[in-house]
């Protein structure tokens, strides 16, 4: 099977003097290629924010001269700076009304909800998408079950690799202004029915109408952008994109990005070469993917054998 694979890089955005700008009005909005699918530079949470997001690429070569084009649609006289946290632990936010609706909304679910954006958008972070044929077969789910299973040690192994600094509490930031199934946690799903059942007893955060963002009614839905760009699973199904995606890195710089998608594109192949090559396996718990690891135990990235829920949990909190 081909892999495809994409990437989100965040960071912060200079002058070449090196003062923080509002990235939405150097900007412009935001810039987007009109001919590479998905290839944009925009800003995030904080004010100063900017993130490079990549085309379908088919290998890291094609993840470098993706985000180099991203960085060319940086005007002249500005540049990127990527670190965890480039601007500190404070955080002037961006003027997106649907951050204020996201805000309004969670207080319904959590009495801290309305903190959700300030404690979150200080961190930048480093995301791969990984192409699947279907987010709701049995494969898929349990590519998904394994990256959020491996997560917490990929993670740590990463920041040793390229000596990132300032990393402590980059995943503990999801938790704490939510309800439970929507943050982060070491979930294992049984069956795709399962996971999808899961999903819809997630309430749906917000929705824009007629160009507005408010609160939403109703359950999420994997397949539904809205419902999806709330639950902040370190893995989790994309349905509108077709990918599973994998979000627990700290910011990268380019030439570090790439090299780790070299890494992570490698360990999704190998995965999916094992699964079909043993079609009537079961991998309804972690514990019956142990063959599955100990097949992948070469990455760096992969534990010798699933973590358990408290080894997840001491590894979340480093």
């Amino acid at each position: 099977m081909q892999v495809t694979i994409g990437c989100e890089l965040e960071g912060g955005l200079l002058t070449r003097g090196g003062l923080p700008v509002d990235t939405l009005a150097v900007l412009d909005g935001g810039k987007k290629s009109h001919i590479h699918r998905h290839e944009a530079v925009t800003s995030d949470l904080h004010l100063s924010s900017v993130e490079l997001i990549s085309t379908i690429c088919r290998n890291s070569d094609e993840i470098r001269t993706s985000l180099g084009r991203c960085e060319a649609m940086i005007p002249e006289g500005y540049r990127p700076i990527f670190k965890t946290r480039p601007f500190g632990p404070r955080a002037t936010i961006a003027d997106k009304p649907r951050y204020t609706a996201i805000a309004q909304a969670l207080l319904r679910e959590h009495p801290k909800g309305d903190q959700c954006i300030h404690t979150v958008a200080p961190w930048c972070s480093t995301q791969f998408h990984f192409g699947v044929p279907n987010v709701f077969s049995r494969e898929a789910v349990l590519l998904a079950n394994f990256l959020n299973n491996i997560t917490p040690h990929a993670r740590l192994a990463v920041i040793k690799r390229y000596g990132v600094t300032d990393t402590e509490g980059h995943l503990a930031i999801w938790r704490g202004w939510s309800a439970e199934h929507r943050a982060p946690s070491p979930r294992w799903f049984a069956s795709p029915g399962e996971m999808e059942r899961f999903v819809a007893g997630i309430p749906k955060v917000v929705t824009q109408k007629d160009g507005i963002w408010m609160p939403a009614e109703g359950p999420s839905r994997i397949g539904d952008l809205e419902s999806e760009g709330t639950i902040w699973w370190l893995a989790r199904p994309r349905g509108v994109y077709k990918t599973v995606e994998w979000r627990p890195f700290p910011s990268l710089t380019p030439e570090q990005v790439v090299d780790l998608a070299a890494d992570v594109h490698a360990l999704v192949c190998s995965f999916w070469d094992y699964v079909e090559a043993h079609p009537s396996a079961t991998w309804e718990t972690r514990e019956q993917a142990e063959r599955l690891y100990r097949h992948l135990i070469g990455s760096d990235l992969v534990p010798g054998h699933p973590l358990s829920n408290s080894e997840w949990w001491q590894l979340y909190e480093k």
